[in-house]
């Protein structure tokens, strides 16, 4: 288990004997990873951070509950379950335009490119949208994948495996090369 790890098992044993300054750092450590998820996911700023506020609400309400396994598991089935519920609740869903996901400083592609790209993107199904912009547009490694979805590591590699062929096919008529 690295430091971060420990650090943050740490906190959230901290917080569930009723320290709320731990609370506060438990937050600061996940906050930003559980709004990019819910972008990701809702393509909705303002839903996804209603999202964080209901997770972490439920993350101090569920605390008893949680086995001491993986808190990062955990509080992403959390996450991702208030996603799923949110989607629900949607009627429509509206593509997050987000400019910085994509830059266009890049040499070999162009702006119609990169709108491209993202259409691409956007248009794939929402398991292969959130598995592509997790791993493209947010950086993060397979482990940091699979904790925040829940799932092992090699169903994360085969997921994302399987996603970049979906994108490829529907790129292939903009870029032949693929």
């Amino acid at each position: 288990m690295d430091a971060l790890a420990s650090s943050t098992e740490e906190l959230f044993d901290r917080m569930r004997r009723g320290d709320h300054a731990a609370f506060d750092r438990l937050y600061e450590a996940y906050a930003s990873k559980v709004l990019a998820y819910a972008r990701t996911v809702l393509r909705d700023d303002g839903k996804a951070a209603d999202i964080v506020q209901q997770v972490f609400t439920n993350v101090y309400t569920a605390r008893s509950s949680f086995r001491g396994e993986n808190l990062d598991a955990w509080i992403f089935a959390i996450a991702r379950n208030a996603c799923l519920r949110q989607k629900r609740v949607d009627t429509r869903s509206m593509p997050l335009i987000d400019p910085d996901a994509i830059r266009a400083d890049d040499v070999s592609m162009s702006p119609i490119d990169v709108e491209v790209v993202r259409k691409a993107v956007d248009s794939l199904p929402d398991d292969d949208r959130v598995i592509i912009r997790l791993r493209y547009f947010d950086d993060l490694s397979y482990n940091d994948i699979s904790a925040m979805l829940g799932i092992s590591l090699t169903l994360t590699k085969v997921r994302l495996f399987r996603a970049r062929r979906r994108l490829a096919l529907v790129l292939h008529p903009h870029f032949k090369d693929l």
